[in-house]
């Protein structure tokens, strides 16, 4: 009886909630959570700068293309080309300031479905041992989910955990 009923479903000749069906060709991706929501420098005029100085690796992460950055930066102000470097690291600083600003964006959106403490939010900002990265991969996590309408300590010690 259970194998008619499973070869029912596999055939297609079940009920609709045993059929599996995949999404039509055209339908949209599911937008990507966590860090990985936030824009790649790609394109950016920091990655420019910095590719007309050294040849940048695809696919390169954020880390890697900062500490480049940085010794490229100190190379360049050795060599006297200080106007170069300033451009360098400004270019840097501005990117970097709008990914924060953005990935903050969507903590705060995350955390609103989360109904998680305003306040408590208002206090992670200010924290500067806790990277806004982290706290947005641990808020698209499983676990995140549990911690909703709880006491601010234990979401706070929770997103100081490391990974």
């Amino acid at each position: 009886m259970l194998q008619d009923a499973l070869k029912k479903a596999l055939a297609g000749a079940g009920p609709a909630g045993l059929v599996a069906q995949a999404p039509p060709p055209d339908a949209p991706a599911p937008a990507p959570a966590g860090a990985a929501a936030l824009p790649g420098p790609e394109g950016s005029p920091w990655l420019e700068q910095l590719a007309r100085h050294r040849s940048v690796p695809a696919g390169a992460s954020v880390g890697r293309l900062r500490q480049e950055t940085d010794q490229l930066v100190k190379e360049l102000d050795k060599s006297g080309n200080t106007r170069a470097a300033r451009e360098l690291a400004q270019a840097r600083d501005a990117y970097l300031k709008k990914r924060e600003s953005e990935a903050w964006a969507l903590v705060k959106a995350r955390w609103a479905e989360l109904e998680l403490p305003e306040r408590l939010y208002r206090r992670l900002k200010t924290e500067d041992d806790l990277p806004v990265d982290r706290v947005l991969e641990k808020l698209h996590t499983r676990r995140a989910s549990t911690f909703a309408g709880r006491a601010p300590e234990p979401v706070l010690a929770w997103l100081r955990e490391k990974a």
